[in-house]
């Protein structure tokens, strides 16, 4: 491949990441800052409350 059409070839793919970039920038802006993540700052999982075990447990219901 000729060395000019390698750097056009380069500039053009260069560019396209920056356009979608900037959209996706764009797009970010005007979304609501309140948005719940599942992950922590730590970086670890955070368990929907569904599956989180009640801090109140009472005992099982035995039956028989």
């Amino acid at each position: 491949m000729p060395i000019w059409l390698r750097r056009f070839t380069f500039n053009e793919i260069k560019k396209h990441f920056e356009e979608e970039n900037e959209t996706i920038q764009n797009q970010s802006k005007g979304k609501n800052s309140n948005t719940k993540t599942v992950i922590d700052s730590d970086g670890k999982v955070k368990l929907p409350n569904l599956l989180q075990k009640p801090t109140n447990s009472k005992k099982p219901i035995k039956y028989g």
